[in-house]
């Protein structure tokens, strides 16, 4: 099943269309759709407030397409059915569930709607990326979308944050199950015999150490030397205590 990430840029009452919806592919296929500020069927955005048309101008200084809410929402069907052609649905990411509703709310008006809404599947992401984690590598992400022209609080800078975040905290966790079952880690274990150590010396393996100059125990131990250097600074944590 393809995956792909959504987020969006939401400015106005919440019964709306999203002002900008990205969704971006993990084989890196990038769908980007914005508003036409100016649409006179767009109500709701003569009828904002001053501080957000500001923002909605703001916003269509970026890059992407100008176009109504209904061509928003048939480009959008359109991206999501292609990737989905293979018939084994689409798994959609997201950040916030109120980018999920609003996706949704943009594909109503679509000929595709029912068989999409059949088709995709929710991956609720929110618990991933409010982690002080997350947060330094969508720092990292944005800051390296604005090499594309693609200003804070864009809703296709941020879908790609979401799935840097997302790979990565992902592939860190894949080495952590991998390394609990490793000789390495049995060997860490092997030091105490509380049965309090072994479920807190999980937590620490994964966690940025300071005494080890910011690394994490998991990824050093493979490092030349680095068994040694962990079961040092291991070994001063102990005499520390731990809970």
């Amino acid at each position: 099943m393809p995956t792909c990430y959504l987020a969006t840029a939401f400015w106005g009452p919440d019964d709306g269309p999203p002002l900008s919806l990205a969704l971006v592919s993990e084989e890196g296929d990038e769908h980007f759709v914005e508003l036409d500020a100016g649409a006179s069927d767009d109500d709701w955005i003569e009828a904002a407030s001053p501080l957000v048309r500001e923002r909605i101008v703001a916003q269509r200084a970026a890059a992407g397409s100008a176009r109504t809410a209904q061509q928003m929402a048939e480009a959008t069907a359109n991206w999501l059915h292609r990737l989905g052609s293979e018939g084994e649905g689409v798994k959609v990411c997201f950040g916030s569930p109120r980018d999920w509703e609003a996706l949704l709310r943009c594909l109503r008006p679509t000929a595709f709607c029912n068989e999409l809404m059949a088709q995709m599947t929710q991956v609720d992401l929110t618990t991933l990326v409010v982690s002080l984690e997350a947060c330094a590598l969508r720092a990292e992400s944005l800051e390296a979308s604005r090499a594309r022209g693609l200003p804070g609080l864009h809703a296709l800078a941020e879908a790609l944050a979401l799935r840097r975040v997302h790979r990565i905290l992902e592939e860190r966790a894949r080495r952590l199950v991998e390394f609990y079952r490793s000789e390495a880690f049995q060997e860490l274990v092997s030091l105490h015999d509380d049965p309090r150590f072994e479920p807190w010396l999980r937590g620490w393996c994964g966690e940025r150490i300071p005494a080890l100059g910011g690394a994490r125990p998991v990824d050093m131990v493979s490092a030349p030397g680095g068994i040694d250097a962990v079961l040092t600074c291991l070994g001063s944590a102990l005499n520390g205590g731990y809970g």
